[in-house]
């Protein structure tokens, strides 16, 4: 592992093809953090101390007046350096949020802390709620994905009026259902029911 070294800001040059823009919003994120956690992991540059990975986090420290930066020198090639700052942030931005896990522990953060993970009060209080409205249903309810296999064959039918639909409803017997979605977090609220398919074709060909 390449050691960490205390490199002052003023020498340290940001990254001219740098492809990756720290806008006012982030920049203020990223302070934050700074201010309330310090610099949990050093800066990537280069022999000549420009910034390979990192260039927010040093506008932000020089910003709130830091002298030096915990770096670490990479060895790669210009090219390796250039490829490595992009997939540095584009692997971040392919990782997704587990919503729950996401809404429950920034809710158990005190206020401090909610802001120095950079997502806004407004931000939180949505995913707060949408959670919360994804809740799984009480038990007794009839829920598809319990009732639907992967093997099963289905029949889809389209209303375009509303006449109609109302129609298939007391037919069929229609009641408020819940489905699980492909990702397996959020719940989906419908109108529906499963169906013997053999027993009503029997009924219906009498």
């Amino acid at each position: 592992m390449a050691e960490i070294e205390q490199v002052s800001i003023d020498t340290l040059v940001e990254d001219p093809k740098n492809a990756r823009t720290h806008g006012r919003k982030n920049l203020t994120a990223v302070k934050a953090s700074l201010s309330q956690f310090g610099q949990q992991k050093p800066i990537v540059i280069d022999a000549d101390n420009v910034i390979v990975a990192g260039n927010g986090t040093m506008m932000a420290a020089k910003s709130l007046g830091w002298t030096e930066l915990d770096c670490v020198r990479t060895e790669l090639s210009s090219e390796q350096a250039r490829a490595f700052a992009i997939a540095d942030n584009r692997t971040a931005e392919l990782a997704e949020w587990d919503e729950d896990v996401l809404a429950e522990t920034l809710m158990d953060l005190d206020e401090e802390l909610r802001v120095a993970t950079g997502f806004a009060a407004r931000e939180i209080e949505k995913l707060d709620e949408a959670v919360k409205d994804s809740e799984i249903p009480e038990d007794g309810d009839v829920i598809f994905s319990e009732e639907l296999g992967e093997l099963n064959s289905y029949i889809i039918l389209l209303f375009d009026n509303e006449a109609d639909w109302k129609a298939a409803q007391s037919h069929f017997n229609l009641q408020p259902k819940y489905a699980m979605r492909a990702n397996g977090k959020a719940w989906n609220r419908g109108t529906g029911r499963v169906i013997d398919g053999s027993d009503y074709l029997d009924n219906l060909l009498g």
